[in-house]
């Protein structure tokens, strides 16, 4: 355990009138066991009330935020811990992609390219309107190449509004969802000799509320993350 996770959020945006897929991926340096099961849980809580707005709901096509937009919502509320009153500053890990992309294109070509690939990397980064370059801005995000030994969060939303989870410890380089109850056994006995009645009780309640979602599997999994999202 090194306190080390990510997490992800598949969603849908309304862009021309056309519902399409998107993904939030954030990495937390200091979260694991229990703090991620809590934020997976104010998350799905989130989500969960935010989707009964069918017609305006962010989370599922419904309104006209844009992807940037709504995955400030979800990095805002991430990185929030509110059962405990905390925050933990955490890394966009689409914006990571996106500037990997400028910095493998631009480098090496001398130094008049080294201003021009900064300020092309700017206008990704705060989404101004004049890009200077028409880079491919489609990003793929792979989470066994993360720096994790925590395990990572993944929630997904369709376009129905129905919401489904998964913890993984991605062990042995491929996809093992489980659910919070499972995930939180290797951290149970150390948090059980800190815990009070009311934390205990309070452990169960919260598991017992994120596994109420459906889980996701192990070809959903795939399917998320084998896939091009575009900016």
């Amino acid at each position: 355990m090194g306190q080390r996770s990510q997490f992800y959020v598949q969603f849908m945006t309304n862009k021309n009138e056309v519902i399409t897929e998107n993904l939030s991926a954030m990495h937390l340096q200091w979260s694991w066991g229990w703090y991620s099961i809590q934020r997976a849980k104010q998350l799905l809580d989130f989500i969960q009330k935010e989707t009964k707005e069918e017609r305006y709901s962010m989370f599922r096509g419904g309104s006209y935020n844009s992807a940037k937009e709504v995955r400030e919502v979800i990095y805002d509320l991430t990185q929030l811990n509110l059962e405990i009153g905390t925050f933990v500053k955490g890394i966009d890990l689409v914006y990571e992609e996106l500037e990997m992309k400028f910095t493998n294109e631009y480098d090496g070509k001398g130094e008049d390219y080294t201003i021009l690939r900064e300020m092309a990397r700017d206008s990704i980064i705060y989404n101004k309107k004049d890009l200077l370059f028409n880079a491919d801005k489609h990003y793929r995000i792979n989470p066994f190449e993360q720096d994790n030994n925590d395990g990572i969060v993944v929630i997904a939303i369709d376009k129905d509004g129905k919401i489904k989870y998964a913890f993984d410890k991605l062990q042995a380089n491929e996809f093992m969802p489980i659910t919070a109850e499972e995930y939180y056994k290797d951290y149970k006995k150390w948090d059980e000799e800190q815990f009070d009645e009311e934390d205990k009780k309070s452990v169960k309640e919260i598991i017992e509320f994120v596994d109420s979602f459906e889980l996701l599997t192990a070809e959903e999994l795939e399917q998320i993350f084998n896939k091009d999202y575009e900016w």
